[in-house]
């Protein structure tokens, strides 16, 4: 899946091309949503999508629940899959500083 470089600016058809992808990602992910979940907030942070507001408002779009979103954040916390800065940035473990 590819991303523009600032998701602030994207144009209609970049936003569409890229909620494609994350529906495919989705559904290669099997039908655990949890595992859904956690696989799109990787994407989501890996294309700058990172703050809590933006992460709960792209799933919800994807038919996920508020709730069991931010319970997912709080999880990948906790276990590692990412971090959040005092600013309320969220970055993936695996990214580059």
């Amino acid at each position: 899946m590819t991303t523009p470089d600032d998701s602030t600016n994207w144009t209609p058809d970049q936003n569409a091309e890229f909620f494609r992808g994350l529906r495919a990602l989705k559904r290669a992910s099997g039908s655990n949503k949890h595992e859904q979940a956690t696989n799109l907030i990787h994407a989501l942070l890996d294309a700058r999508i990172n703050t809590r507001r933006r992460i709960v408002g792209a799933l919800r779009e994807l038919e996920f629940n508020h709730q069991h979103v931010v319970i997912t954040l709080k999880a990948g916390l906790r276990a590692g899959n990412w971090s959040c800065d005092d600013d309320g940035y969220y970055r993936s473990s695996s990214s580059p500083p």
